[in-house]
């Protein structure tokens, strides 16, 4: 259909823009996070496709382009600072993370040299889930896995852990800057 549409184009009364590579995981599946039910977009989806049209549809009337706010519909994006509580007391640090569809990537900071990554991280919807190890003073590391959910500039979240032999499970939270 969109090979048949394409053809239509005429770039004076009809525009074609292919966004739809936006749209799809890297094995051409579409991700639940832009059509939920297969059908309609989220607000994701929307936010893809308006960006897409955005700068021919202001030349097209006349006007100029709007852009969104910068963190509006960001997902988990951004720079944060995290906060969890530890037996030793209270944990705060950057966290720098980058949402791509339906994973992210990033990195923790335990302090200015030591950045452990974030690894198996899957986001659905403004649920997610990922996992950090980290090295121990010992010479031993420690696996968190992490679990929350992001909503605007604030996230939610638990970390569970396994350390001599007892899982431990902590809650931390985290403020976009």
């Amino acid at each position: 259909m969109n090979q048949i549409l394409q053809r239509l184009a005429d770039n004076h009364d009809v525009y074609w823009i292919d966004f739809g590579y936006q749209s799809v995981n890297s094995d051409g599946t579409i991700p639940r996070e832009l059509m939920p039910d297969y059908l309609h977009l989220s607000p994701k989806g929307y936010e893809i496709w308006a960006e897409a049209i955005e700068d021919k549809l202001a030349g097209v009337l006349g006007d100029s382009p709007v852009k969104a706010a910068a963190n509006a519909g960001a997902g988990l994006t951004g720079e944060w600072t995290w906060t969890m509580q530890t037996p030793n007391g209270p944990v705060t640090a950057p966290l720098i993370l980058r949402q791509e569809g339906d994973s992210v990537k990033g990195k923790f900071a335990r302090d200015q040299n030591r950045w452990p990554q974030i690894e198996n991280g899957k986001v659905n919807g403004n649920e997610f889930s990922w996992i950090v190890k980290r090295d121990r003073p010992d010479g031993s590391s420690i696996t968190y896995r992490m679990s929350g959910q992001v909503e605007g500039d604030k996230i939610t979240a638990i970390a569970k852990t396994e350390l001599d032999g007892q899982e431990n499970t902590n809650e931390w939270s985290a403020t976009r800057k």
